[in-house]
């Protein structure tokens, strides 16, 4: 059994630990792309994309979608 789930919409991605047979703390949203994770960061003012081979901008949708999907599981996982 894995250490954590992965939970997917729209291309953005949330990380939230196991514990036992149920949910625990709930990680940074972030989108998935060819090499993997890529962390949603606020830096210089802006909403970033940040991953192994990959720092970019996030495009207003993306942040916004990224974090829609953070808030709702904070929600329900709570």
């Amino acid at each position: 059994m894995g250490t954590h789930f992965v939970f997917v919409r729209d291309g953005c991605c949330v990380v939230v630990e196991r514990r036992g047979d149920g949910f625990g703390a709930v990680g940074s949203p972030g989108l998935l792309n060819e090499s993997g994770f890529a962390a949603l960061v606020a830096r210089d003012g802006g909403d970033w994309v940040v991953g192994k081979s990959e720092s970019r901008i996030a495009t207003q949708a993306e942040a916004s979608a990224a974090r829609r999907l953070y808030r709702e599981l904070r929600e329900i996982l709570g």
